[in-house]
């Protein structure tokens, strides 16, 4: 199953790098010849804690994401486990963010 791997690119997202984490998390996908897509994306809410990273159709979301966090985000897209520690988002709108995506309305 493809996952799609939304990088958040608003400003508070990229004033904390988020810009450089997509162009580095691409090339690891590349490099791994994974089956996901990365991609941009305006905002999730949640901007306090980030650069965020959320991966669809999994369910996952992680914050404040840094560049020596990017290989184990690249093993959990390769089938290991998620990176529990970076998943600190409030449930309840992560369940909104989630429930948009799910029905293709972002």
């Amino acid at each position: 199953m493809k996952q799609n791997c939304f990088v958040c690119l608003n400003v508070d997202c990229k004033i904390r790098g988020s810009e450089q984490l997509m162009n580095e998390l691409t090339g690891k996908v590349t490099t791994h010849s994974l089956d996901v897509e990365v991609k941009s994306y305006t905002c999730f809410g949640g901007c306090d804690q980030g650069p965020n990273i959320v991966i669809h159709p999994q369910r996952v979301w992680y914050a404040g994401v840094k560049p020596e966090d990017l290989p184990e985000i690249v093993e959990s897209l390769n089938g290991g486990p998620p990176v529990n520690r970076l998943d600190t988002i409030d449930p309840s709108l992560k369940e909104i963010i989630f429930s948009l995506l799910d029905t293709g309305l972002m």
